[in-house]
């Protein structure tokens, strides 16, 4: 695996913030006239996250970096970039926020980076070559953080939700080693779009194939530069794909083994499937759709699960993103994964969420939609929207005054 940009260099440590408030898949299903069966044996998910209108993408990607950087970290960080694509301003980069909050140094180069779901990957790349280049012995930070909008009704409602993920990039790769080259596809389509900051739309099937398309495409190029991953339940130890909802991974191996076997034997692809992609998604099934986030949060899903994962087990990853851009590449588990990534946190704060009712959800997300563009809101915090979970404090949207943003901690 040639690509000595990445040699060496990897994930040190990994943070994810899920929010605080869920809603049951099954309670919106009844709601809205579903067959909530279906809908989960289709989607294979369970709930999703929820946010306030005190909860943005700033929040949220403080929320997610916070609690693993230590002072030290912080003083090291010389690159911080935020991708998302629920920007809070059409100018003032978020990252601008976050850099403040997180208290890192000013000599820190910050930027937003957006390029859909597959931002975040191209922001750990464009973050890995400054470290091979210009770090000087510096680390880099990136923080994917996004949530979906309003969307009563529509067909999507059901897939939406949101979470933020960090990860801290050094040559001390504790969790992820980045080698080789990935693989590359892209192609102009239009299949999900944002035409303003509270409308999110597009073609559901063009999605669905454009999605497939990149992924045979960037398969077939990794597999040109990796000809050994061809031996695929062989090469890699476990499979994560891009979940814009958890479901779609199984249409995603599915599509990989066709591309690999002449033919495909449905019990041994289905037994594929159960024991090398299906565990890993059990907090992206408690999430929702959790944008360009949703590989890292399988990770720390995997790290946490696969009892028997070692230092340098290969782990393939297929990132993708509307428009639309696919990546595959191998990577290899740190040395001290676990230790350095959300476990039982993790998992602790999925179950402190506070499951809310349909009308609440409702409620919130009108709420929420309302404050996009306001010149000014005088935004009240829910009392009971309290950090139970390992005393973490909590960063959070206070007012909106002449369009100006105001964020503080919340402590324990």
């Amino acid at each position: 695996m040639g690509d000595l940009t990445c040699e060496g260099f990897g994930i040190e440590k990994l943070g994810i913030y899920c929010g605080r408030y869920a809603l049951r898949l099954t309670d919106l299903a009844l709601r809205r006239g579903l067959d909530a069966q279906k809908l989960q044996g289709e989607l294979l998910a369970h709930e999703r996250s929820v946010f306030p209108p005190w909860e943005d993408a700033v929040s949220m990607a403080v929320n997610a970096a916070d609690p693993m950087l230590s002072s030290a970290d912080r003083r090291a960080v010389g690159l911080l970039i935020v991708a998302s694509e629920t920007a809070v301003d059409q100018e003032k980069a978020l990252s601008s926020w976050v850099h403040e909050a997180l208290q890192l140094p000013e000599d820190c180069r910050n930027f937003e980076l957006k390029h859909a779901c597959m931002g975040t990957t191209d922001a750990i790349r464009m973050a890995l070559g400054w470290l091979a280049t210009l770090a000087y012995g510096r680390k880099a930070l990136v923080i994917s953080a996004d949530r979906s909008l309003m969307a009563f009704g529509e067909g999507w409602e059901t897939i939406n939700g949101g979470a933020a993920a960090a990860v801290l990039l050094s040559a001390e790769p504790h969790v992820l080693l980045y080698q080789g080259m990935p693989g590359i596809y892209t192609r102009n389509i239009t299949d999900v779009i944002r035409p303003t900051p509270r409308l999110e739309t597009g073609n559901s099937q063009e999605s669905l194939f454009g999605y497939l398309e990149a992924l045979d495409g960037s398969l077939a190029r990794y597999l040109e530069l990796t000809p050994a991953a061809r031996d695929y339940d062989h090469y890699f130890v476990a499979h994560i794909y891009h979940a814009p909802f958890p479901g779609m991974t199984y249409r995603a191996h599915r599509c990989v083994h066709q591309q690999l076997q002449s033919s495909v034997d449905r019990d041994e692809f289905r037994n594929s499937f159960e024991k090398r992609v299906l565990p890993f998604l059990e907090y992206n099934r408690r999430i929702g759709t959790s944008f360009g986030a949703s590989t890292l949060i399988s990770l720390a899903c995997l790290i946490r699960r696969k009892y028997a994962l070692r230092p340098g087990d290969c782990v393939s990853f297929y990132a993708y993103g509307a428009g639309s851009c696919g990546e595959f590449y191998g990577a290899r588990v740190g040395a001290d994964a676990a230790a350095n990534a959300p476990g039982e946190d993790l998992e602790a704060a999925l179950n402190a969420r506070k499951c809310i009712s349909v009308d609440e959800y409702e409620e919130l997300e009108r709420a929420v939609d309302d404050c996009i563009g306001k010149k000014d809101v005088d935004i009240r915090i829910d009392p009971n929207w309290t950090p139970r979970c390992g005393g973490q404090r909590l960063y959070a949207l206070r007012h909106i005054s002449n369009y100006v943003r105001s964020y503080g901690w919340i402590e324990a």
